[in-house]
């Protein structure tokens, strides 16, 4: 794992080891030929709400064996960091962005879940000019953009609290990854909380209460 200084706060970039073309193409089938899941992650192609006009639905409901496959992937990743059954994942999606398309200033804050969570992004490919990923921060009231150019396979984990947005794809073709939320479960929520000199890798990400 290799921590990357924020404002006070990290992430951390990781490899994972995945047939990454199988990912690619799977994504891409699930936007544009989906099926019934049995994960129920967000969106649902039959939501009834769905605007595949707008840009929150550059989104798609994974296909079952592209979703159990990096949720096996990721607490493989996870566990050893934060110790088993500490971290559930939460929802996943695959997230595509036409040519000359963007995404707004955003987090995955959940805000029902106190404290805050992880999301993570990974990348099964990464065209060049395909755009960055550009972390937001804050430091002495100044905002500070901390720009990552992604590369294939790449893992990155990072607070759910934290604002960052992906700047126009000026590749020429479809920029593909997906993403994640990692939730809390009581029993480290509880952890967290009597862990008075902050030794838990969790506030490497989340700062110090």
């Amino acid at each position: 794992m290799k921590l990357q200084l924020l404002n006070g706060m990290f992430f951390s970039k990781h490899k994972i080891d995945l047939d990454h073309d199988k990912i690619l193409q799977e994504v891409r089938d699930s936007r544009h030929k989906p099926k019934e899941s049995t994960h129920n992650s967000r969106p649902h192609y039959k939501d009834p709400y769905l605007n595949p006009d707008h840009l929150f639905y550059a989104g798609s409901n994974l296909y079952d064996e592209t979703y159990y496959t990096l949720e096996k992937e990721v607490y493989k990743l996870i566990n050893p960091i934060f110790g088993e059954e500490n971290l559930i994942q939460d929802a996943m999606w695959g997230h595509l962005i036409a040519p000359l398309d963007q995404t707004t200033v955003h987090n995955h804050r959940d805000i029902f879940n106190d404290p805050p969570g992880l999301s993570w992004a990974y990348y099964p490919h990464h065209p060049e000019n395909a755009g960055q990923i550009v972390f937001v921060t804050n430091v002495n009231g100044f905002d500070k953009n901390i720009r990552v150019t992604p590369t294939t396979g790449d893992f990155l984990l990072f607070s759910n609290t934290l604002l960052h947005f992906t700047p126009r794809n000026f590749s020429g073709e479809e920029r593909v990854s997906v993403s994640g939320n990692l939730s809390i479960t009581e029993k480290y929520r509880k952890y967290l909380y009597s862990d008075v000199d902050y030794k838990d890798p969790y506030w490497y990400y989340n700062g110090k209460c």
